[in-house]
Order: structure tokens, then C-alpha cells, then sequence
């Protein structure tokens, strides 16, 4: 076990002030330190973990920065410390999605309600629940209910924007879309190119899924320019290429990372299309790659 080795590679670390970064591992598992809390202290927790047994592309793709032809300390760094400080909100948020504090109870009611009045932060606190529940895709139960009051007035913060989108193009018919189903309902796009795809009624000859990728949201941005400030991965699509060993440009200053599989591009589309409410808008031909 790793943990119990903790305190040994931190005197290591510690006690080499030239050295950067610093892997524990039990030849399964790997742990990436580095010194972002303190100057030249190995951190408490790592900011990345690789088990050979069980990984993701993102990790793939971590990975990437730290092979010898690709390493550039400062590069390096950058992703190290957007990964800690990326694990480190995640873990607040989560625990406020659990269990809501005073203080973060206050902020809510000061910054969305404009009082911290006790009225309000007992309304934020009985909304709280039901709000994240919308955040995370379950199904709340209706505000009025966890309220409890027919005649207490709803927030604004309850209320869902859903992102604009330009209205549907020109339908095709049934022979134009041919054998192609909804991405949803495609099979696994591994060791498969494309024949076509029709994007909001639009049918787009492409043989690469990553084509399709760069297209669908390119037209996603020109609908919604800001939607990405918020949604999307930071290691698939972000302003900043660091990191990417292969990227696509977009729209609005944005990089697409291509060093994903086809699999890991699929489920990007599909939870983007489903954020956005288009889940019926974006149908694929697959065919075995030749």
C-alpha cells in the first residue's frame, strides 16, 4: 500500500531542492507530487493518479506531458497545478452538494437574493437540495414542495436557462438519412470511420469521427458562444492548448484536444448535445475501418 510510503518520498523530496515532481508507486499504481502549497515540501495529496489496471484517456493524456520527448517543466507545472486546484474545488462543491455550510448558505443568499436576511437564507437553505439534484441530473422534487408555502415567491436562481439555439435547417427525408441512427443510439465508434452524418438536418460527408467532433462544435459555438466558459472538460476543450499533444482550433479562441479516442469523442458529443437539448440533432453512419 502507497500511503504508509507517504512520509519516506517526502524526505526524499524534500531534501533534493533541484528535483520538480515525484512518483510513488507500487509498480500498479502511480502518484505524480509536486510542491504547489509549499515551496519545495512535497504536497499532501497528488495531483494526479495512474493504476494500470484501471485508467481513462484523461489519464492518457496526463501522461503525455511527462514523457521525455514532451517534458517541459513549466508545462508541466501549469497542468499540475490546474489538476490540484481542479481536485480541490470538486471536493468543496461536492461536500456543499451534501451538506451545504452557513457560510456558503450566506454567500448564495448575499450574491443571488441581495440579503442575508434570516427569511432568505432559510429559503436558499430548502432550495439548496433540489437545486443540485437539477445539476447532477436527477430527478428534484418540485420546488413549491420542498418550500413548502403555495404563496412563496421562486427565486430566480431556480430557474434554467437553457442555452439558444437557431431554429431546425431544412429537414431531409427518409432516403437522405439513410441507415444513419442518433448518436445515442449508435453502436461503439472503436475501430470505426464514418460514412456521413446529418447535424441539425444538415448531411455532412466526413470519414473521421474527429471531423465530425470539430464540426458539431463549431456550429454548438456559433449558437451559444459562452456555453464552454462553463461546460466541457478543461483536458478536451479549453482556451489554453497546454497539455494537448494534438489540437484542433475552434471558434471563439477555443482547442479541442485530438489525442482522445473515438469512444471518449462520442461521449463528449453526446453529453454536450444533451446539455444543450439537442439530443435528436446530430445522427452517424458508422463503417469498419478499412
Amino acid at each position: 500500500p502507497l500511503d504508509q510510503h507517504h512520509n519516506q518520498i517526502k524526505r526524499y523530496f524534500n531534501n533534493k531542492l533541484s528535483v520538480e515532481f515525484a512518483i510513488l508507486t507500487n509498480g500498479s499504481e502511480f502518484r505524480f507530487y509536486t510542491d504547489l502549497d509549499n515551496k519545495n515540501v512535497l504536497d499532501r495529496h497528488p495531483f494526479l493518479s495512474f493504476s494500470l489496471g484501471n485508467h481513462t484517456d484523461e489519464d492518457i493524456t496526463m501522461l503525455s506531458a511527462f514523457k521525455a520527448e514532451n517534458f517541459d517543466v513549466t508545462k508541466a507545472r501549469s497542468i499540475a497545478e490546474t489538476l490540484s486546484n481542479s481536485s480541490k474545488i470538486l471536493k468543496y462543491l461536492q461536500g456543499q452538494f451534501k451538506q451545504p455550510n452557513d457560510g456558503f448558505i450566506k454567500f448564495i443568499a448575499s450574491v443571488v437574493l441581495n440579503s442575508r436576511s434570516k427569511h432568505n437564507l432559510g429559503i436558499v437553505k430548502s432550495l439548496l437540495p433540489s437545486i443540485f439534484d437539477k445539476i447532477l441530473k436527477k430527478n428534484a422534487p418540485p420546488i413549491r414542495e420542498v418550500i413548502g408555502k403555495e404563496d412563496t415567491p421562486v427565486p430566480k436562481v431556480i430557474e434554467s436557462k437553457k442555452p439558444s439555439v437557431k431554429p431546425n435547417s431544412i429537414p431531409i427525408d427518409d432516403e437522405e438519412v439513410g441507415e444513419a441512427v442518433n448518436i445515442f443510439e449508435a453502436d461503439s465508434p472503436s475501430f470505426k470511420d464514418l460514412e456521413y452524418f446529418i447535424f441539425d438536418g444538415k448531411k455532412i460527408h466526413k470519414r473521421k469521427i474527429i471531423d465530425m467532433q470539430v464540426y458539431v462544435l463549431n456550429e454548438l459555438l456559433k449558437m451559444n458562444p459562452d456555453f464552454f466558459k462553463n461546460n466541457g472538460p478543461r483536458w478536451i476543450i479549453s482556451m489554453n492548448s497546454v497539455g494537448f499533444k494534438r489540437h484542433a482550433k475552434l471558434l471563439h479562441g477555443y482547442y479541442l484536444n485530438k489525442g482522445t479516442s473515438s469512444e471518449t469523442k462520442f461521449k463528449f458529443l453526446k453529453k454536450i448535445l444533451e446539455a444543450m437539448s439537442m439530443k435528436d440533432k446530430l445522427l452517424v453512419k458508422l463503417v469498419n475501418r478499412k
